[in-house]
């Protein structure tokens, strides 16, 4: 496995659920990265949930996706990768 700069997975900052149109029992998932919603595919934000009881595979799903890397293109997209802050170096001004 190819080793990352930095953990991109703490760039998400929400995940919503979402309850489909009328009384269905239907659910979709956001991931937020920032302000904007992550899309797995082009113009498609959502994932498909189904049934709220399916929500702990699909979210265990999503957490081993971004733990391994296969989301990085997209979350990076939404918010670029800042190059590490260097130490200020330190001045020992006597007078």
């Amino acid at each position: 496995m190819q080793s990352r700069p930095h953990k991109l997975e703490n760039l998400i900052t929400g995940l919503v659920l979402i309850p489909g149109k009328g009384h269905n029992e239907h659910y979709y998932f956001e991931i937020k990265v920032g302000l904007k919603t992550l899309e797995l595919e082009k113009g498609k934000a959502a994932i498909d949930v189904g049934k709220k009881e399916d929500l702990p595979t699909v979210i265990s799903t999503i957490i081993k996706a971004v733990e391994s890397g296969e989301l990085d293109a997209q979350i990076l997209q939404l918010s670029p990768a800042k190059p590490p802050k260097q130490p200020k170096a330190k001045t020992t001004d006597k007078k």
